[in-house]
């Protein structure tokens, strides 16, 4: 007995704070799509509105009996304001357009109820009129949206309250007539409802679709520009992104004489240049697993270990640095350039987050950056300049020659090794 009362009291709870308050919320701001997509609505209600006009002005000329002056002149008008509201709609003057579609329409269906009264029941029509108002304008507008709603709306409660006897009368025979158009009326009315919420749907879902293109865009520009798993977090909300990694292994390389030669070239050659050798490493460092920074001007920044920790992120640099020669060497022939690679690798802990706002960029920051720069800078060109502390994370997997102790800008004296190839078992 109990469970059931918990059950019925589930079922007949009132929702809850948050679904009353996503009800009430300020509404977001218009977008441009979203004041396209009204323009076009309103468009399609001035076409409708006129069809229909047109086919009541065509009417009479089959059904003689029902050609009464009076109804020929409100439609007649009512088709001249539709003609002119498209006019001005087809100037992009579409804020005009829809208060003379709004106007017209309204006036239209009242001169008609007060002419017939209840004879063809056309009170049905303020129902369309309403459900078009409330598609045409947004909930940024609440005065224009509460005016062009509210007046079908006292158009049906005045018919409702007030309405007499119609001020015209047809002809006796036409009552069979009359009774196929009441009944007429009646179903227009509520195609005329359906088309329009069909039409305000397909207009959300073209923006639904639309968004959504827009959203795998912006998916596919950060994985361009972010790791996946960064990407993922900025995705869910994350806001501000740094993370601490206590062991990562640093790459640089620099171009030694790509300076000279690229002074007497096009800009399209030095670019292509750029392109050949720079995405061969890119394949080489998505193939490895490790994560491109960046590149400036003619210098190439790895990091392994971060933004996902390793264990081995000290052999795959070294792995990706021999290979980088071997890019810049098979450029060399088939360039007949004599370019030469020179890298620095340096292992330590970094500070790893994403910076900007207006353009992101995944960086790392701290002392073993820079003292995988001064490697790199110190270095020599065609080989590559490792710390100690990635000396020792090697081990037996990489044959290296001791440099020995060198002075570096800012660091004093550095034992260093040169990394000549992968250990030969």
């Amino acid at each position: 007995m109990n469970d059931r009362f918990c059950k019925w009291k589930e079922w007949v709870r009132m929702p809850d704070r948050v679904f009353w308050a996503a009800l009430f919320e300020e509404p977001p701001q218009p977008s441009q799509r979203d004041s396209e997509r009204r323009a076009r609505l309103s468009r399609y209600g001035i076409g409708l509105t006129s069809v229909l006009t047109l086919l009541y002005l065509v009417v009479p000329v089959f059904a003689t009996q029902l050609a009464v002056p009076e109804l020929m002149w409100v439609n007649g008008l009512a088709l001249v304001a539709y003609l002119f509201a498209m006019w001005m709609a087809s100037l992009g003057r579409h804020e005009l357009s829809r208060g003379i579609l709004m106007v017209a329409a309204n006036t239209q269906t009242l001169a008609l109820i007060v002419l017939t009264g209840d004879s063809l029941n056309l009170y049905g029509f303020t129902f369309a009129i309403a459900a078009l108002a409330r598609a045409l304008y947004s909930p940024r507008e609440p005065r224009r949206r509460f005016f062009y709603v509210g007046m079908p709306v006292a158009v049906l409660v005045w018919w409702a309250v007030f309405a007499g006897d119609p001020l015209i009368s047809f002809p006796e025979p036409a009552e069979l007539q009359l009774a196929f158009i009441r009944v007429l009326n009646l179903v227009t009315c509520l195609l005329c409802v359906l088309l329009v919420i069909a039409l305000y749907e397909r207009e959300v879902l073209v923006s639904e679709a639309d968004l959504e293109q827009a959203r795998e865009r912006s998916d596919r520009l950060l994985a361009a520009v972010l790791p996946e798993s960064i990407a993922e977090r900025m995705r869910q909300g994350e806001l501000q992104i740094a993370d601490s990694h206590p062991q990562v292994t640093v790459l640089f390389a620099d171009l030694s004489g790509f300076t000279p030669w690229a002074s007497g070239r096009e800009p399209a050659q030095v670019v292509a240049m750029l392109e050949r050798i720079f995405s061969g490493f890119d394949r080489l460092v998505e193939a490895a697993g490790a994560e491109k920074i960046k590149t400036i001007g003619d210098a190439y920044m790895v990091v392994s270990g971060a933004p996902q920790a390793r264990s081995d992120h000290a052999q795959v640099i070294a792995g990706i640095a021999l290979e980088m020669l071997a890019v810049v060497e098979q450029v060399n022939r088939e360039q007949g350039s004599r370019l030469a690679l020179r890298v620095g690798v340096h292992t330590g802990p970094v500070v790893a987050g994403v910076i900007g706002k207006l353009r992101f960029s995944y960086d790392v920051w701290g002392d073993t950056v820079n003292t995988a720069s001064r490697m790199e800078s110190h270095g020599e060109p065609g080989r590559i300049q490792v710390s100690e502390a990635t000396f020792k994370q090697l081990d037996e997997a990489f044959h290296c020659v001791a440099r020995g102790g060198t002075d570096f800008k800012g660091k004093g004296s550095m034992n260093t090794w040169w990394l000549q190839s992968r250990a030969t078992t």
